[in-house]
């Protein structure tokens, strides 16, 4: 997978989210299948890295997991507004595909 086409799967993955906070290991599962396939953990901690120093997510909370607190993001306006447009480039691509 590209970096564009995992920041593009990240910030649809919170756009889903409706409001709520997600971790890097909740993102991780969305963007990863049952049998495993997708980016790495340490692929996704690096885009959501990216993403907001580019300020498109923001840290909206942290989760306790274990003995450790991780933080949990939310999309920013320009997050929100990224999101929109990879969901109209997915669904035109998948136009294309079809005809």
């Amino acid at each position: 997978m590209k970096p564009v086409d995992l920041e593009n799967e990240v910030l649809l993955a919170l756009r889903r989210a409706a409001g709520d906070t997600l971790t890097i290991a909740h993102l991780h599962r969305r963007l990863s299948s049952a049998a495993g396939e997708g980016p790495i953990w340490r692929q996704v901690a690096s885009t959501c890295t990216r993403l907001e120093r580019l300020g498109f997510i923001y840290i909206a909370a942290e989760e306790k997991v274990g003995d450790a607190w991780h933080p949990a993001y939310a999309l920013t306006e320009a997050g929100r507004a990224a999101a929109h447009a990879a969901r109209i480039q997915r669904h035109n691509a998948s136009r294309e595909v079809k005809a």
